[in-house]
């Protein structure tokens, strides 16, 4: 896409979500921890393993390619930030899409009490 730059203040109401992929032996064990956690990990959507598509959430996207930009983290450290992670994406990988601070940001703005990320266009 176009835009590749975070997305804070971008597009105020409508959701936006953070994303994690994991291969297939690590995603059950990500998907009980969001759920035992829902507030610091709202959990919106899920795919299919191998599949990019969020389904209904996001219906005809592609996780892989579709995101401003992505960062690909290696044994805990970003080893790239790029627009595409189609060569990462395994047969067996599962996408999660986590509730985001910035679905909110508007709601505050329009009560004047605009985050301070926001108003210097800041990612937090």
């Amino acid at each position: 896409g176009e835009h590749v730059e975070q997305t804070s203040g971008c597009v105020p109401g409508h959701v936006q979500a953070n994303f994690v992929a994991l291969p297939k032996a690590y995603a059950f064990d990500f998907l009980v921890f969001c759920l035992r956690n829902p507030r610091p990990c709202p959990l919106l959507a899920m795919t299919d393993p191998g599949k990019g598509d969020p389904g209904i959430i996001a219906s005809g996207a592609d996780l892989r390619t579709d995101i401003p930009r992505y960062l690909v983290f290696r044994e805990g450290k970003v080893v790239e930030s790029t627009t595409d992670v189609s060569e990462y994406w395994q047969s067996d990988m599962v996408g999660f899409l986590l509730g985001c601070s910035f679905s909110w940001e508007q709601k505050l703005a329009d009560r004047n009490l605009a985050p301070r990320n926001v108003v210097e266009g800041l990612n937090v």
